[in-house]
């Protein structure tokens, strides 16, 4: 995420066609993502593989499971990047102005290599969690934005960023979209090397025959539809937001851009939560208990984030825009935003514990009928149809929020309670 802000922001200050340049690589950069996330559903599967393995004392079988895992995702990176490029050369017939539908493609040729590279590192992160060793994850996130800060100045402002350092020209040109895509993607490709170089160090000596591709799929096929319909529910969102008008669209992202910084800790409790049940079950114990601490810790920092939204909603929004018109709607999003912070916590980690049991099914289907049965009509109905603007489609998102955390959890405390069978 900070490598998207530190791209964002370079490209939207010092480029001779920043508002361009600044809204193509932000569409590009969403439909990108939008895309990748089935692949790195597929690549999800290796978190309920490998902690079973690990659980039931079977490194090698864990290893093998990670390999086939990293494979078989790879292989979808593809064609998600060849429909995500095809997109952008839609966007002009769409009413999106052609000049930044032009930068939205540069900016997505240029980060088609990190996809690769991102849903790789998905992969070995999910073996990574399940033999507990996550430091590395961290180091290599940090080497990551190190190298993606000069990096995208000089593609993207070119000898221009060297003159306002000091440094003699180097004849690189000034790329724009194009060179952020670019950056992005050389610093995604570090941060995969480290953790995958890591990850064949402690790989066991001993090997075992090919792991079942097919027993993959099975597992993180749900996991990568599940993922699109949510994020293609958000990124729906905000361009009925868009249609709102300017402030409301405004806004919509103030609100999403802190929500989702929040998600982020939810969703690294569950994936350690998605390792230590997979682990119980691999060794043959109940998961209870290792699911509901991890419920139980996705809630209390979501609701401590919720206090946060709702206390100070007013300096957390002027922190990213000064726009007046801006600012007010902002401020009643975040008040909504505070009352959904504790189910999406639940939703995040419980979808996560279900993942670790193997069961990747219920968590697709609770999320299609929450969000594009309940959350996108209610809001399509409160903010356009009776012109509540944003406020009514984020109604429509806690609807839909709520709907799928009971639904998760009750399925969660179902399954728990008796022993469950590795997949």
């Amino acid at each position: 995420m900070l490598m998207g802000v530190v791209d964002t922001r370079i490209l939207g200050y010092g480029v001779s066609e920043g508002s361009a340049d600044f809204g193509g690589a932000s569409t590009g950069r969403a439909i990108g993502f939008t895309f990748m996330v089935f692949a790195m559903g597929i690549a999800g599967a290796c978190d309920t593989l490998a902690a079973q393995a690990i659980g039931a004392g079977e490194e090698a079988v864990a290893w093998n499971a990670f390999e086939t895992t990293l494979r078989t995702a790879l292989v979808w990176v593809l064609p998600c990047a060849i429909v995500a490029v095809s997109i952008t050369f839609v966007l002009p017939h769409v009413g999106v102005e052609a000049e930044i539908a032009r930068h939205a493609q540069r900016f997505t040729l240029g980060q088609v290599p990190s996809m690769f590279f991102i849903v790789g590192f998905s992969a070995t992160k999910g073996y990574l969690q399940a033999r507990h060793r996550t430091s590395v994850l961290i180091a290599s996130a940090l080497l990551a934005n190190v190298i993606n800060v000069p990096v995208c100045m000089l593609l993207v402002r070119g000898d221009a960023a060297l003159a306002s350092l000091g440094l003699p020209s180097m004849g690189v040109p000034a790329m724009g979209s194009l060179g952020a895509g670019v950056a992005l993607s050389v610093a995604s490709f570090v941060q995969f090397l480290v953790v995958y170089v890591y990850a064949r160090s402690i790989a066991p000596t001993h090997r075992v025959s090919t792991f079942d591709p097919a027993k993959v799929m099975r597992l993180g096929l749900p996991i990568g539809l599940h993922l699109v319909a949510e994020y293609s529910a958000f990124s729906f969102v905000t361009i009925l937001a868009a249609r709102c008008g300017r402030a409301e669209v405004g806004a919509h992202q103030v609100a999403i851009i802190l929500a989702s910084f929040t998600y982020m800790g939810a969703l690294g409790i569950g994936g350690a939560t998605a390792a230590r049940v997979g682990r119980a079950i691999g060794a043959g114990v109940s998961p209870r208990m290792p699911g509901l601490l991890g419920i139980g810790l996705g809630a209390v920092f979501m609701g401590a984030c919720a206090a946060v939204f709702a206390l100070f909603p007013s300096s957390l929004a002027i922190m990213l825009t000064p726009d007046k018109t801006v600012l007010p709607i902002a401020v009643k999003l975040l008040y909504i935003a505070a009352c959904f912070q504790l189910f999406d916590g639940v939703s995040v980690v419980t979808s996560s514990a279900l993942r670790g049991t193997g069961d990747t099914r219920v968590p697709l289907v609770a999320n299609l009928i929450a969000y594009w049965c309940l959350a996108i009509p209610i809001g399509f109905t409160l903010g356009v149809v009776m012109k509540m603007g944003a406020i009514g489609l984020w109604l429509g998102l806690t609807v839909g929020l709520v709907t799928v955390a009971f639904a998760l959890f009750g399925r969660f405390w179902r399954r728990s309670g008796t022993l469950i069978a590795r997949v």
